[in-house]
């Protein structure tokens, strides 16, 4: 559900694997606003759906607030262990977990790149694409029929909000979860649709191989 620059590091340049997860990262991302994942992202199911549209003004003055140090919230759906097991595996276990763990760090950069529509449907259709190429038992059936049922549902509006954003993060944070603290903070309900990093450290798209081909 997301795509860019990645480093591989082969024979002795492992060694510098410490020095490199130190370096900035950048991404552009879009919050489709008017629907909740639990996942955060497209690869979830659907929580919530219906919002009153934020204005473009107020998504760009509460950007502006996120510059700086920052914590966060690590999303449920995600690879950090807690009590020995990832968890994303309590999430498809059920298991309880009490209190999520929380990351520090510093958000460099961030500014609203644009706002722009698009219909219900032909985000979904977008996003069943998406899912259509993700590997490995992440409740995928499961998820492509809760978007399915959803473009058969009645939606309170035919279009929805998009934001692109900007954002150049220290190591470690989660974009998903700085989508919610956005969200929460503008009060309007979203999920990530699109996630792109466009830059690790000295290395850009431009400097990729690119897997895709």
């Amino acid at each position: 559900m997301a795509e860019g620059v990645v480093i591989v590091l082969c024979d002795d340049k492992r060694l510098k694997k410490i020095e490199l997860a130190s370096w900035k990262k950048t991404y552009e991302f879009e919050i489709a606003f008017g629907i909740q994942t639990d996942s955060f992202d497209g690869l979830g199911l659907i929580k919530k759906v219906g919002f009153k549209m934020p204005s473009e003004n107020s998504v760009e003055a509460t950007l502006r607030k996120f510059a700086g140090s920052y914590t966060q919230t690590v999303p449920i759906y995600s690879a950090i262990k807690y009590q020995g097991k990832k968890l994303f595996k309590h999430a498809n276990a059920g298991t309880k977990v009490d209190t999520l763990p929380t990351k520090s760090g510093t958000i460099f950069r961030i500014s609203l790149l644009g706002v722009r529509k698009q219909t219900v449907h032909s985000l979904i259709d977008e996003i069943i694409k998406k899912i259509a190429k993700v590997e490995g038992p992440l409740r995928q059936a499961e998820i492509t029929a809760a978007w399915e049922k959803l473009k058969c549902d009645t939606f309170p509006t035919k279009e929805l909000q998009i934001a692109k954003i900007l954002a150049q993060t220290s190591r470690g944070m989660y974009v998903r979860s700085l989508s919610q603290d956005i969200c929460q903070a503008v009060g309007c309900g979203g999920f990530v649709s699109s996630l792109v990093r466009t830059r690790n450290g000295a290395y850009n798209r431009k400097s990729c191989y690119n897997a895709g081909n």
